[in-house]
């Protein structure tokens, strides 16, 4: 009688304790929904409390901790995403969509070789996981690999025939290998499947813009400000199409417009610069391009157009100081290399003008032979 009142008490306990189980993961299983949709809401710090109280109560939850690993990369704390992401794949080596999590947080480090084996990895689980061939297809294209990126990128709409974003990306890379028609048949296909997304008809105007077709360009441009009056890059890209046209006054209209939408936009400022050194108010030039510079300094050839206002502004020190400094991102860019020859002739160092002049010559600037025949007057002869 002992023994069967010893074994039912077992037998309870363990269904105690499996009930018990059960409703631990249940738990754990409801904060995991609170996170995902605080993370829909981009309510990004509340998603990552909600993921840590389901790790707390479940400690081997491997989707708690990849989903962790993706809220920490929305913030942009990548490391904090890598390490989540490998405790995942540590608990739980068979999910294939953590993998690829990890190795977009590699690529937003700029580490695209370990980037490429994660994803390679979650295909090889799981070959018909189109986020993989798509996240791949963007490592590839970074690497300036963009045939492998279009093999990767076209593999992932075959899987999802309406993935927008592998759609864009097709598109992007068709536009890099010089395939314009291409490129605009998948933008008009991202439009078809996302009509109220501005961002291809933002792109699908700058490709109709490489093909000459200014009318068409304006028209997608004119469509994004109509779907979206309040996004910013619409207006100074259409503002930037109107700058090329000579409509100054118009385009400075339009990045003003862009600006007043959101003040930090660099390339809005960069451009806003350059139309107004076709009014030639340098002085208004100067500032943008300073503002341009203080946002981000990588935009192409903001130091020479900083240079040129300071030069157009008989500043000539602080223009070959920023000529120079476009020099040191692109050595062989013939305007920066002649403009700066140009600058240091009319400060008497021929010796130094001519170096430049040089290379100006070689990259084919059509005023370089010329200024080469005034430094030969002023006495510096050019090395044959």
């Amino acid at each position: 009688m002992q023994i069967k009142i010893k074994i039912n008490l077992g037998i309870c306990l363990v269904f105690f304790l499996l009930a018990l189980s059960t409703a631990f993961a249940q738990e754990a299983e409801e904060h995991l929904k609170k996170g995902a949709q605080y993370y829909q809401q981009r309510k990004f710090d509340l998603a990552i409390e909600e993921y840590k109280k389901a790790i707390e109560i479940k400690p081997s939850f491997a989707f708690a901790y990849t989903n962790l690993g993706v809220a920490y990369q929305a913030k942009g704390l990548f490391d904090l995403a890598i390490e989540q992401h490998k405790k995942a794949i540590e608990l739980n080596p068979r999910i294939p969509v953590t993998y690829t999590y990890l190795g977009s947080a590699y690529e937003a480090k700029g580490m695209l070789d370990e980037a490429i084996a994660e994803h390679k990895k979650a295909i090889e689980l799981n070959p018909k996981l189109a986020l993989a061939y798509n996240s791949l297809g963007g490592c590839y294209f970074k690497k300036g690999m963009t045939e492998e990126s279009i093999a990767q990128f076209q593999q992932a709409i075959e899987l999802r025939p309406k993935y927008y974003k592998a759609i864009i990306s097709l598109a992007l890379a068709y536009k890099a290998a010089d395939k314009i028609d291409e490129a605009i048949n998948q933008f008009k296909e991202a439009i078809k499947i996302n009509p109220d997304n501005i961002v291809a008809y933002n792109y699908l105007a700058m490709a109709y813009g490489e093909k000459g077709m200014q009318k068409e360009a304006e028209e997608q441009y004119k469509k994004a400000i109509e779907i979206n009056p309040k996004a910013p890059l619409p207006y100074t890209n259409l503002g930037t199409l109107y700058y090329h046209q000579g409509r100054y006054d118009e385009a400075i209209e339009l990045h003003k417009k862009a600006l007043s939408l959101r003040g930090s936009l660099a390339i809005a400022h960069s451009n806003l610069g350059k139309a107004y050194a076709k009014k030639n108010l340098h002085q208004e030039a100067l500032e943008e391009f300073k503002i341009a510079i203080s946002l981000n300094p990588n935009i192409s050839l903001l130091h020479y157009n900083l240079g040129l206002s300071y030069f157009e502004s008989n500043q000539l020190d602080k223009a070959i100081e920023e000529f120079k400094k476009e020099i040191a991102r692109q050595p062989k860019n013939a305007d920066a290399n002649y403009s700066l020859a140009y600058a240091l002739y009319l400060k008497e160092d021929y010796k130094e003008a001519l170096k430049y002049a040089k290379i100006a010559q070689k990259e084919g600037h059509p005023k370089a032979e010329k200024l080469l025949q005034l430094l030969e007057e002023a006495g510096i002869e050019s090395e044959q």
